[in-house]
């Protein structure tokens, strides 16, 4: 709270400007400042130009009157991959610790060494370290041996196929559209557009899990798309719960 009230307080009397100065040393390493010393003017004004102010002050004052969301965290059903940097000046380790163990199904990765914004650390190579392993997440999002397969390689290609199939089924992105939507509008292009992709896709899929090679092991096969198809959808749904969007019951 005290810290945002000193940015809040800052961007009153010093604007934009201030707190850029102040926050671009913690977001980005030395290694990207020093070649572009010389641009950092128009780097600035860029800034100002995608920032929008007002929503920076609302940011600012919600730390005032902020809401501890610490016991709801264990609400969250969804797979999550909290990504941080090494050496974040905001928000310190023990809220990473908190975020990983109150959020089910949850991996906590630090990029090695990095600050507030890692995907904006322009040094490379960058390494990181996870809290919890890969096998804390594996079951949700991960390719994993199946079930009666003995060659693992192909028990993975096969699980991956079946993730993939799945996904481009059963995730159904312009049925979201409002029926009055623009046909015409970007945006909903778009998400037409995926859905024409995902069916070209799931045909691929097919013909690898459907293919003669792997005739010997229908079942197995069968089992693990059905697997991965009743994951997606209840991901989807939690999602869409998630947002405020409820599905009609099937009659």
């Amino acid at each position: 709270m005290l810290l945002g009230n000193a940015l809040r307080t800052g961007l009153i009397l010093g604007g934009t400007s201030y707190l850029q100065d102040l926050l671009l040393p913690m977001n980005l390493s030395d290694a990207w400042f020093l070649p572009q010393l010389k641009n950092l003017d128009a780097i600035k004004r860029q800034g100002w130009l995608i920032n929008d102010v007002y929503a920076l002050q609302n940011l600012m004052e919600s730390f005032l009157g902020f809401e501890v969301l610490t016991s709801r965290l264990n609400s969250i059903r969804l797979p999550t991959m909290i990504l941080n940097g090494e050496f974040d000046f905001l928000t310190p380790r023990s809220l990473h610790d908190t975020l990983r163990t109150q959020i089910p199904n949850s991996a906590l990765i630090i990029l090695l060494p990095a600050p507030f914004t890692p995907l904006r650390w322009r040094r490379q190579p960058c390494r990181f370290r996870t809290a919890r392993t890969l096998d804390d997440v594996a079951d949700s999002v991960a390719p994993k041996p199946v079930e009666g397969i003995t060659d693992l390689r192909q028990g993975l290609l096969i699980d991956l196929a079946s993730l993939a199939h799945a996904a481009h089924g059963a995730i159904r992105q312009a049925a979201l559209l409002p029926p009055e939507a623009d046909p015409k509008d970007a945006f909903a292009s778009a998400l037409r557009r995926i859905e024409f992709e995902n069916s070209r896709l799931i045909q691929a899929q097919i013909l690898f899990l459907k293919g003669p090679e792997l005739a010997p092991l229908r079942e197995a096969v069968s089992s693990a798309v059905e697997q991965r198809h009743q994951q997606v959808r209840e991901l989807w749904e939690a999602m869409l719960t998630g947002i405020g969007v409820q599905r009609k019951a099937k009659n």
